[in-house]
């Protein structure tokens, strides 16, 4: 984010993002404070453990969230990867966070069902102050 003012931190941070990331991060700098659907996170007031990464890929979802990588085929979790030490990804981990799988079905679920019932976006009677 480009910061003129100079009040935004400058430099690499930590963590997780990824382009959805860049509306509520923006909402957030403004104060906005009307409800919205998003499913990225405002990336200067969530805690680097919790933040997180996902996306679908040749019918695999994946979920990166602090250094782990799972991927899950809808169904069940496949493998899991600590990118830290493992950035090629060639030796799967025995066990994940079960925490894990349980954020991706959760995202999968509310993503679909907003798709399902079209609610992708605030209904616009809730936009009233």
């Amino acid at each position: 984010f480009y910061d003129p003012s100079g009040e935004l931190p400058t430099g690499m941070m930590p963590g997780v993002a990824q382009q959805i990331d860049i509306m509520p991060t923006l909402l957030g700098l403004l104060g906005y404070p009307l409800p919205y659907v998003a499913f990225g996170q405002d990336l200067l007031h969530t805690p680097t453990e919790r933040q997180w990464a996902v996306n679908y890929s040749n019918d695999v979802y994946q979920l990166l969230m602090n250094d782990t990588l799972v991927q899950f085929d809808g169904e069940r979790t496949l493998a899991a990867y600590k990118l830290g030490s493992d950035a090629m990804m060639q030796a799967p981990l025995p066990t994940w966070p079960a925490g894990h799988e349980r954020l991706l079905r959760g995202i999968i679920q509310q993503y679909m069902s907003r798709m399902v019932e079209n609610r992708l976006v605030e209904p616009s009677n809730s936009h009233t102050p």
